[in-house]
């Protein structure tokens, strides 16, 4: 379906038919229905139609909406950013994971270095107690943008633990 009108937090319908997972046919090969059951996932659902109830009113998927689409002409921006590999293609994908180079993609606690080292330099001018929390509040932003990971989640907290004892020693 063209999913082009659907936008972050947007009530939907899904018509559809649930299906039990299907056995596996061949033997001693990946079996998927166990790996679904693990999962305590049972059934999957094949979707015709998809309809708009209503549209997103929550400014947080406002603004990571926004933020997806402004950096939606550049796949390799929005992935370094956001930390979604949805929009480069499978090929490049596995040409990144092949020569061992795919761990740039993932955001870790180097993206929140970086980010945190370059707010902090911006606002230089400010008190360092200021700097410190406006940047704590910018990171925590961005972790709540990025679809929280324990990399990202483990690197603010690091930084306002920092930030914590720089300013009360």
């Amino acid at each position: 379906k063209d999913n082009n009108n659907y936008k972050l937090g947007d009530k939907v319908i899904l018509i559809g038919e649930f299906k039990k997972v299907e056995k596996q046919k061949t033997k001693n090969l990946f079996d998927y229905q166990k790996y679904l059951s693990y999962k305590h996932i049972y059934y999957e659902v094949f979707v015709e139609d998809i309809k708009l109830i209503s549209n997103n009113k929550n400014i947080y998927y406002k603004i990571k909406q926004l933020i997806i689409d402004l950096l939606d002409n550049n796949p390799y921006l929005h992935t370094f950013i956001i930390g979604d590999k949805t929009k480069i293609s499978k090929e490049v994908l596995t040409s990144y994971q092949e020569n061992g180079i795919s761990h740039l993609f993932a955001i870790s606690g180097m993206h929140i270095t970086l980010l945190s080292g370059l707010i902090l330099k911006l606002l230089k001018k400010l008190e360092e107690n200021k700097r410190y929390l406006i940047t704590s509040i910018f990171l925590i932003f961005y972790l709540l943008i990025c679809n929280p990971s324990a990399s990202i989640t483990r690197g603010v907290l690091f930084f306002i633990l920092f930030s914590i004892n720089k300013i009360y020693y």
